[in-house]
């Protein structure tokens, strides 16, 4: 009887524990999805979600049909352009690889994706985790000034007024 009490105090941490994480990944801001060993999408959170909804149109321009509602149960590399599975397979097959980071474009789109292993109690290698960051509104600042660079004068001169810089556009 008492190995059976402890068993179930044991059990009970363990459901609370499970349950606080999951309150965690579906209230969290940063966008999050999870899926298995096999690549399939099992959860999104809502800031996720949200993030897929705004960009639906701009999705199904680059990857064909694109449903928000409807990519739980899908596999990632429904959503790849040609030649990118392979790639992307290569770095999930080793956890060794993980984390890892990369940068895609969906039109003027730009989204930072962070994979991370997702190990059960024992150890074993059960998925992964992606953090979504929308980072388009940096890229496209950071456009913006590089084009701003690029077409207008810049000089800089000391206070006795020696020149000391100049860009091409100047000179």
């Amino acid at each position: 009887l008492e190995s059976f009490r402890l068993g179930l105090i044991e059990s009970k941490k363990r459901a609370f524990h499970g349950n606080f994480r999951s309150a965690a990944f579906a209230n969290s801001r940063s966008a999050i999805m999870m899926t298995n060993m096999h690549h399939e999408i099992m959860h999104v959170n809502k800031a996720l979600e949200e993030m897929l909804k705004r960009y639906e149109d701009v999705f199904s321009n680059v990857v064909g049909a694109f449903d928000a509602d409807t990519i739980v149960g899908r596999n990632i590399h429904d959503y790849h352009p040609p030649g990118m599975k392979e790639r992307v397979e290569k770095v999930l097959a080793d956890p060794s690889n993980l984390p890892y980071s990369a940068d895609i474009a969906f039109g003027d789109v730009r989204i930072t994706l962070d994979i991370s292993a997702v190990y059960d109690a024992q150890g074993t290698h059960i998925g992964f985790v992606t953090e979504w960051t929308d980072v388009t509104e940096g890229y496209m600042n950071r456009a913006i000034l590089r084009a701003m660079d690029a077409n207008q004068i810049k000089v800089e001169f000391d206070e006795n007024g020696r020149l000391m810089r100049a860009n091409d556009m100047f000179v």
